[in-house]
């Protein structure tokens, strides 16, 4: 019996073997690392908390000299939640395209057209007071979302027309003015569009263009959120605004300032028609 012969075949058996136990356990941990992963969701309600009224500053109550006042908004948010096993890390939403309503050649037929000035740019996770926020990686990423946890993003605000004149940067007189200069050269059309309603994509950066701030008309929006080991996901989203304000909540969601989301098929077919002509 020739043994070195048999010595050989049992090394590359051995050999084979283990290649074959590492390969399985490359496998299995695969399988296992796939089961586990991230699932990110997209949850909306146009209900508190997912829209909801906050105070976003104070001015003297022109009703009473020794007292102050609240100045209020609205801030529409919806919800990334992880349905899978293992912690979605370095979350970021992103607004990527922004679509606006026109009315068809017919009565009672629209289409949609993108919107003017639109710049894709990454979603707010973070209310305004934590805006100071100066790590550009931190701004735009949050960082973890464990399983069967949520975060909110910020999808838009608006702020009462009323007092409109104390944030400069969400104030639409501007874009008014640079859009419609000789309309805007009288005083008296001046004086009539201050205050006027808007509302304000909630995106980091706040492009000098002003595409972040919309006025009435009904808009389309597709949100991309992804993770660093989680599945992109995509979520259409319907803004009709009607140019208006309301104190009372209910009438601001229903009837002013709606949001809903919108489903992929009716998104994608209102995108092919413009496609098509």
């Amino acid at each position: 019996m020739n043994w070195s012969w048999g010595w050989n075949a049992l090394v590359a058996i051995g050999t084979l073997s283990l290649a074959v136990v590492a390969l399985l356990a490359i496998f299995i941990s695969s399988i296992r690392k796939y089961r586990n992963r991230p699932k990110l969701v997209i949850e909306f309600d146009p209900e508190p908390p997912d829209y909801i009224k906050i105070p976003v500053g104070e001015v003297s109550n022109p009703h009473d000299q020794h007292s102050r006042m609240f100045i209020n908004s609205y801030f529409v948010r919806f919800r990334v939640s992880n349905k899978g096993k293992d912690p979605a890390e370095n979350v970021e939403a992103y607004l990527d395209e922004l679509w606006e309503r026109h009315e068809g050649d017919k009565e009672g037929e629209y289409e949609f057209k993108p919107a003017e000035r639109h710049i894709p740019i990454h979603l707010r996770w973070y209310l305004k007071e934590m805006e100071k926020i100066s790590d550009e990686k931190v701004a735009i990423f949050y960082p973890r979302i464990n399983n069967g946890l949520d975060r909110f993003w910020n999808l838009c605000y608006s702020i009462d027309p009323a007092h409109i004149g104390h944030f400069p940067r969400e104030d639409p007189l501007p874009l008014i003015q640079k859009t419609y200069p000789e309309f805007m050269r009288l005083e008296a059309n001046l004086e009539s569009l201050k205050n006027t309603p808007a509302f304000i994509l909630d995106t980091i950066w706040k492009p000098s263009s002003r595409s972040y701030i919309r006025l009435e008309g009904y808009y389309m929006l597709k949100v991309v959120i992804a993770a660093s080991n989680a599945k992109m996901k995509v979520q259409h989203f319907d803004i009709d605004f009607k140019g208006g304000w309301a104190d009372d909540e209910k009438i601001m969601r229903n009837e002013i300032l709606k949001v809903r989301l919108v489903d992929d098929e009716v998104a994608e077919e209102r995108k092919r028609q413009f496609i098509n002509g």
